[in-house]
């Protein structure tokens, strides 16, 4: 669809169909139910959950329902144990500011903010985040499930600078150097 909407690419394929039978499809069988202790909010999660068929099939095909409804999970995903894109509320929040980006809608800020606030809150002395996840407790400097991916959510945050410069300071203290 970027493709298109760029003009660089034409498909046969229907994608406002694709993206309502993908969604049809996760609710009739979440992705997230091949996997043992998930968090309490699954099913608003962006990458497993409801949110990333969902703004798929907005960006496809705008209603107001479906505005709705991912409005409701990104709300719903705020103070998710697991503070990561693929299943907290940084991947929500992705989604917010995206579509705060294509409507203009204020809702969608209060949301992003809400959720920063919690992603904040969860933050260890630090500069890393504990996720609860599978069962267990971790935390990671990976984009998916970690640092990186938080910062890359937050960094709208009025609080950008101090986010760069503890999270610069957090990465040198962890770096392994040789010779």
């Amino acid at each position: 669809d970027a493709l298109r909407r760029r003009g660089l690419a034409e498909t046969g394929i229907d994608l406002a169909a694709a993206a309502t039978r993908t969604l049809e499809a996760w609710r009739e069988l979440p992705d997230y139910g091949q996997w043992d202790a998930v968090p309490d909010a699954a099913a608003a999660a962006l990458l497993t959950g409801e949110s990333g068929p969902l703004i798929v099939a907005w960006r496809m095909a705008p209603s107001g329902e479906l505005a709705d409804e991912l409005f409701a999970r990104v709300r719903e995903n705020v103070g998710n144990e697991a503070v990561e894109i693929m299943w907290g509320a940084p991947g929500t929040m992705l989604a917010a500011r995206a579509m705060l980006e294509w409507t203009g809608e204020e809702r969608w800020a209060e949301a992003w903010q809400e959720s920063a606030e919690s992603v904040w809150a969860a933050r260890d002395d630090d500069g890393l985040w504990t996720n609860r996840l599978y069962g267990e407790t971790f935390r990671s400097l990976s984009p998916v499930h970690g640092l990186v991916g938080n910062v890359l959510a937050l960094r709208p945050d009025p609080r950008r600078e101090q986010l760069e410069r503890e999270t610069a300071e957090t990465l040198a203290g962890l770096a392994v150097r040789e010779d």
